[in-house]
């Protein structure tokens, strides 16, 4: 037999994948259009980008939620919880955050109106990206504005602030049942049931995932089927809480010698990195929610049926 005749290693995988893709009812398809649009999208490039608006807007972005946070707890408390819940996002990034956050705020002192405002809008500037890179998962969908796509960046700010009130009522909520006067309440201490511990772990995830959802099913200039968004959500808050788990193991592991390589910039590369890798799996789940609703859209179509 010719060589030039012989079938390529694609040739020989695409009956399997056929087969393969029917037994999943489509689900590898959408895999392959989500990863192939990411690279037309330059997605990598595009996250690295955001890894570089991330570091100009997370300070100011530090400020807004501990000036938000200062109106409910004492300035002392909204600071430390503000902390505690960036480091959620951004693990291994304390030292480097309390650092920096405090020298500001010892310069600065109370910040007000203009201050807070300022604050807004430069913490802004790395949602506003997201939005447009977000809206660039639709191809061929018409971009929003730029007004439009700034309104959203300070939406995505509104949606971290709510994210920390929920957090903190979730945390006030137990405080609130010790104090509740009941037979049913009498003597229940939350924190020693054997559920407390998956409700910790599981609390953050699910305000997450409704971020997320949030995100894919409003930020795109088109309209996006629930199904759609909320399956794009869950993978991307599932790949994002396993790969935060993997990147503060790899960190605690000594295998990342940042400081060795980048002296006192150390620190402030390995956020950058991880902010990298955030922004690649949020942008991807973006194109997997872009390629799951395109398939509903043909399906609903193939049976005349109108959109859910």
């Amino acid at each position: 037999m010719d060589s030039n005749e012989m079938p390529t290693l694609k040739q020989r995988l695409l009956p399997h994948y056929q087969v393969a893709n029917r037994l999943s009812r489509g689900s590898l398809d959408v895999v392959r259009v989500a990863i192939k649009n990411f690279g037309l999208a330059r997605g990598a490039e595009a996250a690295a980008s955001l890894a570089y608006y991330a570091l100009f807007s997370l300070f100011p972005l530090l400020l807004v939620l501990i000036s938000v946070v200062g109106y409910v707890l004492k300035s002392d408390d909204a600071y430390t919880v503000t902390v505690d819940f960036i480091t959620q996002i951004l693990p291994n990034s304390r030292v480097l955050i309390e650092l920096n956050i405090q020298e500001i705020l010892n310069r600065r002192g109370a910040i007000g109106v203009i201050g807070l405002v300022g604050a807004v809008w430069a913490a802004s500037g790395f949602f506003a990206t997201l939005v447009r890179n977000i809206n660039r998962a639709w191809l061929g969908i018409k971009p929003r504005d730029i007004i439009g796509t700034r309104l959203l960046g300070l939406a995505m700010i509104g949606m971290l602030v709510l994210l920390l009130i929920l957090s903190l009522a979730s945390s006030a909520l137990v405080n609130i049942i010790k104090l509740i006067d009941s037979p049913i309440f009498n003597g229940f201490q939350p924190e020693n049931s054997p559920a407390w511990p998956i409700l910790q772990l599981m609390l953050p995830s699910i305000f997450t995932f409704l971020m997320f959802m949030a995100a894919y099913r409003w930020i795109p200039n088109t309209s996006v089927r629930w199904r759609a968004s909320l399956a794009g959500a869950l993978w991307t808050s599932i790949a994002w809480e396993i790969a935060k788990r993997l990147f503060a193991l790899y960190l605690s592991s000594g295998l990342a010698n940042y400081e060795i390589l980048y002296g006192s910039l150390g620190t402030v590369l390995a956020l950058m990195f991880w902010i990298y890798v955030s922004c690649v799996i949020i942008l991807l789940g973006a194109h997997l929610t872009a390629s799951m609703d395109q398939r509903y859209q043909r399906r609903m179509a193939e049976s005349g049926s109108s959109p859910a």
